[in-house]
């Protein structure tokens, strides 16, 4: 395990201490530069020209030149391995095993199609290895391998490869510069992996995979102009590109007197985020940033807060137990395999799962399909995964994520469970010898999916990451999507102004809808009652049992079954 820090930095943050440096063995290597200017259109000092460390044939100063930095070179990491690996003897030593460093899946899937074409590559020769945190385990475990004398290895990797793993005998790198890191939109609010330039410590480190116990080789397929002028010293810190939600609340919780408010805090971070940032963050809480009861019970779910509300909906909308397999599945590794060269059969398979033009409910579906294969034995349960393009280590991971939800929600006392629940609930628990999986009462969860509800809850929890599709602007790709009805909306999500003189339903400002006068008044007492009910909830962890609470519960859930305005 590696590890990047920047000393001075931290010194200064603890009142400049003094911290030791220790001296690591160098080795020599030749720095050549060629005259090419930088065409980033972010940064203008970009087409600042090259200072010549050594003069280059017209040749190489033509192909770099005509390097896109900002596109991955696959024709170029082609041509490089073959000099390394077949043609150049001064490589030799070092071709044994490359490692090749590559933004994203998507990525990985290219390359390696281009070597298993490849009248070499291709070969017995050579063992080509993807390694990406989604594959499985044991195609994971390969990389470290050693190959038999003769055989030579190239590992595809992500920057997994770069702090997270080493392996042993690599003796050179390929890095392409790139990477994908999740960065968060704080007015979207939502939040998205994008590919970016890494920084000067991330070229460090893969340039340090290269040799880990022998002499090494590492090719940057980006310019030093760009290495030394435009890229940051170290990677952007999460606390800038993450949401903060999440640890506004846990500052609330810790009660801890750091600061006057939860923005005083984050202002005394290492790195700290912008005021407007903060401000969004602190919804959860109230003006004052007094922790809410649903705040306090979020902070106690060890899920993302959107997720946590999601699954809060679900028990008053009795739909606990799909919402614990979808809170499960997006907290763990997906079940959904997709082995190199089978791609198609595994979106095939992953199609056939699919329900209502929803993502979350394909999850639903697939963990279902896998719960009733595996009543009838294990050995039917592996063969239906086998067949399903679906990773059984990974769903029996998924079943032990809903169990240890489940038992968050009861400890917090907002389930409530019979004593033969609750009995049978502690022998799931400590008995992990064998996949059992957990069976909710009728009174909790319906055994059934209901679209309705499922979607309803959903929409209540990941509010306001609503997307609105509008076919003249440029194209969105969004991961994990479903549809959200227009009832869900109005009456579950944000704050909604009704205008029955001009017959508009406004939620959040944002979104408009044209409803009756007479549906709309109707409309907005249920609002209201459903919102008392939610606060009564969690301030009694107690469901309303009145015969009011009951008509008006029983009358939302109607309308999320079948959710259509007229």
């Amino acid at each position: 395990m590696s590890a990047t820090v920047d000393a001075e930095k931290v010194s200064a943050y603890f009142g400049n201490k003094a911290f030791a440096r220790t001296k690591s063995k160098k080795l020599e290597w030749t720095e050549e530069t060629a005259t090419v200017e930088d065409e980033d259109e972010d940064n203008p000092a970009s087409a600042a020209p090259v200072k010549l460390g050594k003069q280059y044939t017209r040749s190489t100063i033509s192909t770099i030149a005509n390097l896109d930095e900002r596109r991955i070179p696959y024709d170029l990491i082609l041509r490089l391995l073959e000099k390394i690996c077949l043609e150049n003897s001064e490589y030799s030593d070092y071709s044994a095993a490359v490692l090749v460093f590559l933004p994203g899946l998507n990525e990985i899937r290219q390359l390696t199609d281009v070597l298993g074409a490849h009248r070499d590559f291709g070969t017995r020769a050579f063992r080509i290895y993807p390694l990406h945190s989604s594959l499985p385990s044991e195609s994971q475990t390969a990389v470290f391998e050693v190959p038999p004398p003769g055989i030579r290895k190239i590992v595809v990797s992500t920057n997994i490869a770069e702090t997270g793993v080493t392996i042993p005998d690599i003796t050179c790198v390929i890095d392409s510069g790139k990477h994908k890191e999740m960065r968060f939109d704080e007015k979207r609010q939502t939040s998205k992996l994008v590919e970016t330039t890494i920084a000067r410590s991330n070229a460090a480190q893969r340039r340090g995979r290269a040799g880990r116990v022998q002499e090494g080789l590492c090719f940057h397929l980006f310019t030093k102009s760009r290495h030394d002028n435009l890229m940051l010293d170290n990677p952007l810190p999460e606390i800038l590109r993450l949401s903060l939600a999440d640890l506004a609340l846990r500052i609330k919780i810790m009660n801890v007197q750091i600061g006057s408010s939860v923005e005083d805090v984050l202002t005394r971070a290492l790195d700290p985020p912008s005021s407007a940032n903060i401000q969004r963050a602190v919804k959860a809480l109230t003006t004052t940033e007094q922790i809410t009861n649903l705040g306090r019970l979020l902070s106690k779910l060890p899920m993302d807060v959107h997720l946590g509300k999601f699954l809060l909906q679900s028990v008053l909308l009795g739909c606990l137990d799909p919402a614990l397999t979808i809170c499960a599945t997006l907290n763990a590794k997906s079940p959904f395999l997709k082995p190199f060269g089978f791609e198609t059969q595994a979106d095939a398979a992953k199609l056939s799962f699919a329900k209502e033009n929803s993502d979350f409910l394909a999850l639903v579906n697939a963990f279902n399909s896998w719960k009733r294969a595996l009543s009838n034995g294990q050995n039917v349960a592996r063969k239906f995964c086998r067949e399903s393009y679906l990773s059984y280590q990974n769903l029996q991971q998924i079943e032990d994520l809903r169990q240890q939800f489940m038992g968050y929600l009861i400890d917090s006392s907002f389930v409530n469970v019979d004593a033969e629940f609750s009995q049978e609930f502690r022998r799931l628990r400590f008995q992990r010898q064998r996949t059992k999986i957990m069976v909710l009462p009728e009174s909790i969860s319906s055994a059934d999916v209901d679209v309705g509800l499922v979607q309803a809850a959903l929409t209540a929890g990941m509010f306001p990451k609503i997307i609105n599709i509008d076919s003249a602007t440029k194209k969105l790709y969004a991961s994990e999507t479903g549809p959200a009805s227009d009832l869900s909306l109005i009456l579950l999500c944000g704050d909604c102004e009704f205008k029955p003189s001009s017959e508009l339903a406004i939620v959040d400002r944002k979104l408009k809808y044209r409803v009756s006068g007479k549906t709309l008044l109707a409309l907005k007492a249920l609002k209201a009652k459903l919102a008392s009910n939610m606060a009564s909830r969690l301030r009694s962890k107690q469901a309303d049992t009145t015969s009011e609470g009951d008509i008006w519960s029983t009358l939302a859930l109607e309308l999320f079954r079948s959710p259509k305005l007229d």
